[in-house]
């Protein structure tokens, strides 16, 4: 009897210690399994991105500019690659490494590096600047007013609140006020740059805001509000297709964004 009570007292401590492994340390599970969703909104996106590139490049561009079609070719590489790692769930896999935050990084500072560094990309790229229209590098921030769906999807459970109205609602806030600029710019309105400059902030600092919220939901060292499927977490950020948008679509539109405070704030009309 002696035995057996002591058999059953381990066997209510491993219980135990299995139901608060979730919240004291989520890395000691077993990584959550890859689910693909059928969305096709979010591939579109994708695609809308290098298509926006591409006649950006064959309106504004100047005569010769391989360096500027170069840089296509590598956001098409690029992306390519984080699109097959996001579809065979490499990222939902391994989200204790940061390799997610570390890939989307890596497009934007080889982009901005390029563009800052002397050199003829440098060059081609404030040529192409310049003669750009301001309505149409703000076109390319439509996309980002879908950020409601984040809302419909906490609504059904699916998204946790702190993703929800801490990222889906900045970007919205974001997105709303910077399609009405350019409708007005587009009408033929004049907007000051510090209309623009305000605007604009929200939608450049979300970015490291969205890295923040996804992680704290995620199976990860980082993630103390993760619950091991208790309550809603953030894995479907890291699920096809989904993942399009935060290893791709995301960091291009702010990128861009950038580029449209230079050319309104220093000079490039």
């Amino acid at each position: 009897m002696a035995a057996s009570l002591k058999q059953r007292g381990h066997g209510t401590a491993a219980d135990t210690s299995s139901k608060e492994q979730p919240l004291v340390w989520p890395l000691l599970h077993k990584p959550p399994p890859h689910v693909r969703g059928e969305s096709v909104v979010t591939p579109l996106i994708f695609v809308w991105t290098f298509v926006w590139l591409a006649l950006t490049l064959k309106w504004y561009a100047p005569t010769g500019s391989y360096a500027l079609w170069a840089w296509l070719a590598f956001h098409l590489s690029y992306g390519a690659v984080t699109a097959y790692l996001g579809y065979t769930g490499v990222f939902l896999r391994n989200t204790k490494y940061l390799l997610p935050t570390f890939v989307a990084l890596a497009g934007v500072f080889v982009d901005v590096a390029g563009v800052l560094l002397p050199g003829r990309l440098q060059d081609e790229a404030a040529a192409m600047l310049s003669a750009i229209p301001l309505p149409w590098l703000l076109a390319v921030q439509y996309p980002r007013l879908l950020a409601f769906v984040t809302f419909i999807k906490w609504y059904n459970g699916t998204f946790p609140t702190g993703w929800a109205w801490g990222v889906g609602l900045a970007d919205f806030i974001y997105a709303v006020p910077m399609a009405v600029v350019h409708v007005l710019l587009s009408q033929g309105y004049t907007v000051s740059n510090d209309t623009l400059l305000l605007v604009s902030i929200p939608g450049i600092l979300v970015a490291p805001f969205a890295v923040v919220f996804m992680y704290v939901y995620l199976p990860s060292p980082w993630g103390i509000w993760y619950t091991a499927g208790k309550s809603p977490d953030t894995r479907e950020v890291l699920s096809w297709p989904m993942v399009l948008m935060p290893l791709h679509a995301i960091p291009f539109s702010v990128e861009i964004q950038v580029f449209t405070l230079v050319k309104a704030l220093v000079g490039f009309n």
